[in-house]
């Protein structure tokens, strides 16, 4: 009897733990799973195109796809597939999610978009043409783009030049040698790119230290050999006709040079114009008839036109101003008591 118990506690003990390992597989199955792809990279030019794979589905109920982060443009169909067609270099994030019945789940990944291959080369500058002065340098600085415009990083370029115009380095910096024209070109693989190039005037030469230092009607120090004292060289004389000429212009210079009245020769005009107009509102002006205004503005344009004659340029600029107020001032003041009686 002992021993039939211990069978029947043994064969009870493993019908226990196969159910328990049968729970356990149901509970793992029925567990909603999304298979995400790996992180990828691609090219602009290039479409991305993914199925996601399930597991843990309950075929009896439908799945719905979604996507929860996705960029610009990318699609999902109802079976899961995933469609995109770049435009943008850069990096971008996606998660695609799955509702099964009661029963969720979501997966994250991401895509590295790059540029593609290099469709055009621009050099700039890009004057059209570029002109240079013989001897001169100028950087030239080219950049490369895919067939959808984005800047393809690149620093391989091969420089070259045509019509022996100059020469060109590696990093792109020209310096020209002669006068003509040609063009700077720039090379990538079967890319190639050109602006013209046009090298006017001659190089100028440096002056010599004697041409620097001489300076006219001056003397100057030149070194007479190494170890030598310098000695003062006279600068070239100048001719008689050249003289008389400085000294013909330094007269018509002085005779231009203008000078002013004293200024209390101003202030005595004034005074004497306000006295005039005083004496012509108080004793003369009925002598004048309708014409009574024409003395006063006469007299005032003398005023101005001696101003203008005999005063310097920009100089005692108040003084034309003082004279035209005063007289409208004593033309108030006086003209209503002298008017003629009717």
């Amino acid at each position: 009897m002992t021993r039939i118990a211990t069978t029947g506690g043994r064969l009870l003990i493993g019908v226990v733990l196969c159910a328990a390992l049968a729970v356990a597989v149901h509970a793992q199955a029925a567990t909603l799973q999304i298979t995400a792809p790996l992180d990828s990279q691609m090219t602009v030019d290039q479409t991305y195109r993914h199925q996601l794979v399930l597991q843990g589905v309950d075929d009896t109920v439908e799945a719905v796809f979604s996507l929860t982060s996705a960029p610009a443009g990318m699609t999902m169909s109802t079976d899961g597939v995933l469609a995109w067609s770049p435009s943008v270099p850069g990096d971008y994030r996606v998660v695609a999610g799955v509702r099964n019945g009661d029963m969720y789940n979501s997966a994250a990944f991401r895509i590295t978009v790059v540029p593609g291959a290099v469709a055009k080369i621009d050099i700039t500058p890009n004057a059209k043409p570029t002109i240079l002065q013989n001897g001169s340098t100028m950087q030239f600085v080219a950049r490369a783009f895919d067939a959808k415009g984005n800047i393809v990083s690149n620093d391989r370029y091969a420089w070259t030049t045509s019509g022996d115009i100059g020469t060109i380095s590696e990093t792109g910096l020209f310096a020209s040698k002669r006068s003509t024209t040609g063009e700077v070109i720039a090379t990538f693989g079967s890319m190639r790119a050109s602006v013209g190039v046009v090298v006017t005037g001659t190089p100028t030469a440096p002056l010599a230290p004697q041409q620097q230092g001489q300076v006219l009607g001056e003397s100057t120090q030149i070194a007479q050999g190494d170890g030598a004292t310098p000695t003062n060289e006279a600068a070239p004389d100048i001719s008689s006709d050249d003289q008389q000429l400085a000294q013909a212009n330094t007269t018509g210079d002085q005779a231009n040079v203008c000078t002013n009245w004293p200024q209390w020769i101003l202030i005595v005009i004034l005074i004497a114009y306000g006295a005039v107009l005083i004496w012509y509102y108080g004793f003369a002006k009925r002598r004048g008839g309708p014409l009574w205004w024409l003395f006063p503005i006469l007299l005032t344009l003398v005023g101005l036109v001696i101003y203008s004659r005999y005063i310097c340029e920009s100089t005692y600029l108040w003084w034309p101003w003082v004279l035209v107020i005063v007289g409208v001032i004593l033309t108030v003041v006086y003209q209503p008591r002298t008017r003629q009686p009717q």
